[in-house]
This record gives C-alpha cells, structure tokens and sequence, in this order.
C-alpha cells in the first residue's frame, strides 16, 4: 500500500487509529496488572495470613494450657483446679477445630511435611501429657500431676514447640516470596508499560511528521506554482507525486500551466507572424478536452482573433 495515494482523510483516520489501538493496548496492560496485584494480594491473604493467624491462635492456646497446669499445680485449690482443667479441655478443642480448618486450606509438600509432623507431636502430647494431667488433677493427686508436667508435658511440647515455631516460619517466608514475585510483576508490567506509552509516542510523532509533510510539502509546491503562473513563468515542471487531494490540486495546476502555456506561445506566434505581415493569422489553439478550458481557451483565442480583424479592418 502507497499511503502516498491515501487521501488525508483516511490517513487521519489511520492515525486515529492507530492512537486508539496504543490506548487500548495500554489500558489492556493496566488491567492485566491491577489484576495480578490483586490475585497476588488475595493468594497471601488466603494462603498465609490466614494460615498464620491460625497457627498463631494454635501457638497461644499452647502456651495457655502450660500456664494453666502451672497455676493449678501452685494453687491446688478445688476452684482453681477446676478451672484450670475446664479451660485447658476447651483448649484442646479449639486447637482441634482449628487445625482441621488448617488442614482443609491448599499446602505445598514442605508445609505439609511441616504440618504433618506438628500434627503428630501434638497427639502424643495431648495423649501422655496434657489429658493425664488433667485426670490426675482433677483426683487431686498433686504430685502426679507435678510429676507429669515434669516428665510428660515439658518433654512432649519441645518438638511441638518447634513444630509451630517452623509452620510460622514458613508462612512468613512465603508470604515474602509471594510480595517478592507481586513486586517483580508490577517492574515488570511497569517497564512494559513505559515501553509502549514511548513507542506509541514515537510513533505517533513520526506518523503525524509524515502526514504534515505529506500535506504541506505538495501545497508548498502548488503556492510556488501559482506564484510562477501569476508572474508569467509558465515553464515550471508540474507532477504530482501522490494522487490524494494535494496530489489531485498539483495536477489541475499542471494542466491550467499546460492550457495557458499553449495559449501564451500562440500569442506569441500570431505577434511573430503580424511582424512578418501576415495580419490574417488566426489562433488555432488545440485545447485539452475540458470544457471548461477549451470555453476558456476558446474565448480568449477569439477575442485575440476579433481583435487582430478589427485592427486589419481599421
């Protein structure tokens, strides 16, 4: 394709175009990037802010049941007893509800390495420290409920201890990972975005400098011409380079030069022959096929013939 032959309006319709296919490209990256920012955010909000805040709770109530034990231990008084053993039996059930709702969210193989592990520990803390605990407490058997904190509940929680310890751990780190991957996204979509916007601006500036020269070069041309033609310079050489409007005025300036050019050198014969003597020379202008120039040219080869006669008849 010539954009050459393209008239100007379709080369602005182009340029539109073109403009409107750079914004919508551009908006289109925009929301592809809002998008992932927001899948991101979502994929740490579910896979470790929740995740953490459940382990956390899990971690608390650990700590809790210890210090329970502790304080009906110290103060073994059957108020005191009681409530220590109700709260850390609930505990025990809330840890339960909430690391089966733990246990129901996604988990890559090491967290489940790491989740299985704590899972496992717990039980047999559960099961030969804090339960054992709770029963001998409740006989009130002090010293064997002493006893078991001392070789059962201490011992059986180091491994728990840092069973949860590596769970937040990892869900701090992949909560840093998936922050670290949302930032290199969002360079990533930045620098393509700062890409396009500067590729369409060239672009668009080269475009828009090919269209005004386009435009302004051929009517600088076709000035120059009309400038020639009024002063008399007929010989100048007239093409159009493109067959668009500005192509289209060069051409009708072309055949006008071409017409008045034909009738100037006619002139100028019927003055070279009236010289010689002979005073009945007529204009014979052959005009191109236009009828709007051949009535023009006709006229005024007329009105030269007209009054070359009345001159001879005077």
């Amino acid at each position: 394709m010539n954009f050459r032959n393209l008239n100007i309006g379709a080369r602005l319709s182009m340029l539109i175009g073109v403009l409107s296919a750079l914004l919508v490209v551009i908006g289109a990256f925009g929301l592809y990037g809002i998008g992932n920012s927001n899948d991101s955010a979502r994929s740490i909000y579910e896979k470790n802010l929740r995740k953490t805040a459940m382990v956390g709770e899990i971690q608390t109530l650990l700590v809790r049941n210890r210090l329970a034990l502790a304080v009906a231990i110290i103060t073994p008084v059957p108020d005191v007893i009681q409530s220590s053993t109700a709260t850390v039996e609930a505990n025990i059930a809330r840890i339960t509800k909430t690391w089966e709702a733990f246990s129901s969210l996604p988990q890559t193989d090491r967290e489940a390495a790491l989740a299985k592990d704590f899972a496992d520990n717990r039980k047999q803390f559960v099961q030969q420290g804090l339960i054992p605990t709770v029963a001998a407490l409740r006989a009130n058997d002090i010293k064997e409920a002493n006893r078991l904190v001392v070789e059962k509940v201490r011992v059986l929680y180091q491994p728990v201890g840092i069973g949860i310890d590596a769970l937040l751990k990892y869900q701090d780190d992949e909560a840093q990972r998936e922050y670290s991957q949302t930032v290199s996204q969002y360079q990533t979509f930045r620098l393509w975005s700062i890409a396009a916007v500067l590729l369409g601006v060239i672009g668009a500036a080269m475009f828009g400098l090919y269209l005004v020269r386009g435009i302004t070069r051929p009517l600088a041309n076709a000035v120059k011409a009309a400038d020639d033609i009024a002063a008399g310079r007929l010989d100048g050489d007239l093409v159009a380079e493109s067959t668009d409007e500005t192509g289209q005025l060069i051409a009708s300036m072309g055949k006008m030069q071409a017409v008045l050019k034909q009738f100037q050198t006619a002139q100028n014969e019927m003055a070279h022959q009236q010289d010689l003597g002979v005073m009945d020379y007529a204009i014979n202008v052959q005009a191109p096929s236009w009828d709007l120039w051949n009535h023009g040219c006709s006229r005024q080869s007329a009105g030269a013939n007209q009054y070359c006669a009345n001159h001879e008849n005077g």
